[in-house]
C-alpha cells in the first residue's frame, strides 16, 4: 500500500500507540517521514510498518486546576514559538480559552535560534515557549537528538537577551528532548524521562506560570502532572509567577 502526505497513520511496530501525520514520502524507497498528530515527536517508518489510522483523537481542551489568583489580575504575556503550525494553533486556542495573553509564531525548529532575539525585542514577553518536534535516536548514523540542539541554541540566545529566570521564565523542548542540556538555561524543559509529550504540554506549563502571582512560586508538580507526559515528560525548577494584581 502507498501512503501520501497528509495521511493519518499508526505504526505496527509500536502497537499503534499513537497517530502520526505523513509529512514526506519517498515512494521509491517506500519510506515516510512522520510528525505526531497529538505528540511532539518526529519519526520515520517504512510503508510496510504503517496503517491508515481508525482512531478518533479528541481535540477538547483540558480542564486545568489553575493557580489561585485575585480579581483584577493581569496575567503574564506569553511568546510562543513553535516548529509545528497546527500545534501552535492548538496552543493559541488554549491560551484564549484561559484568557491568557499570547502571541504565536511558527518557524522550523532549525530557524528558531536566528529569529528569537528579534521577536523578544519586539514583544518583550513575560513567559517564553520554544517548542516543536524532537526525537531521540540510538543510531550511529544520526544525531542523538533531532532538534534539541536548535532548542538549546534558541534558549541560550534568549538568555543573552534576558539572563534572569525570574524576569522571563522559559519553557522549552519537544518529545524525548535533551532535558539535562535544556534545563540549564530554562525554567521548565522536556523530557527528563525521554518520553513523548503532548501537543499542549508546553502551553499548559506556560498558562500555569502566566496565572501564578509574581509573589508566589509555581507549583511545579501540580503543573507538570496536568500535562500528558506528567513529570517524566516535562518538569522544572523553582519558578516565580508573573501575574500582577491591579489595586
Amino acid at each position: 500500500m502507498d501512503f501520501n502526505i497528509g495521511d493519518v497513520v499508526t505504526r505496527k511496530s509500536h502497537n499503534h500507540d499513537c497517530e502520526f501525520i505523513v509529512a514526506k514520502v519517498n515512494k521509491e524507497k517506500r519510506v515516510a517521514v512522520l510528525k505526531g498528530k497529538c505528540i511532539r515527536l518526529n519519526a520515520d517508518a517504512t510503508f510496510d510498518d504503517l496503517e491508515i489510522s481508525d482512531k478518533r483523537t479528541s481535540s477538547d481542551l483540558p480542564s486545568l486546576v489553575l493557580p489561585r489568583y485575585e480579581p483584577n489580575t493581569i496575567f503574564g504575556k506569553i511568546l510562543h514559538i513553535d516548529g509545528d503550525s497546527s500545534f501552535l494553533k492548538k496552543c493559541m486556542d488554549l491560551y484564549k480559552y484561559y484568557h491568557v495573553p499570547a502571541i504565536g509564531y511558527y518557524f522550523p525548529e532549525s530557524d528558531i535560534p536566528q529569529v528569537i532575539n528579534e521577536l523578544l525585542a519586539k514583544h518583550k514577553p513575560d513567559v517564553l515557549v520554544i517548542t516543536g518536534h524532537d526525537a531521540y535516536s540510538n543510531s550511529p548514523f544520526a544525531a542523538q537528538y533531532m532538534n534539541s540542539q536548535s532548542f538549546l541554541n534558541a534558549t541560550k540566545n534568549a538568555r543573552l537577551f534576558q539572563p534572569s529566570k525570574d524576569a522571563m521564565p522559559i519553557v522549552v523542548g519537544g518529545c524525548q528532548s535533551d532535558f539535562k542540556a535544556l534545563i540549564e538555561y530554562s525554567n521548565f524543559a522536556s523530557s527528563p524521562g525521554r518520553v513523548n509529550i503532548g501537543a499542549l504540554d508546553p502551553a499548559i506549563i506556560a498558562v500555569m506560570i502566566s496565572m501564578t502571582a509574581v509573589n508566589e512560586f509555581v507549583d511545579v508538580l501540580r503543573a507538570a502532572n496536568q500535562t500528558a507526559g506528567k513529570t517524566r515528560g516535562i518538569t522544572g525548577i523553582d519558578t516565580r509567577g508573573v501575574a500582577r494584581k491591579i489595586y
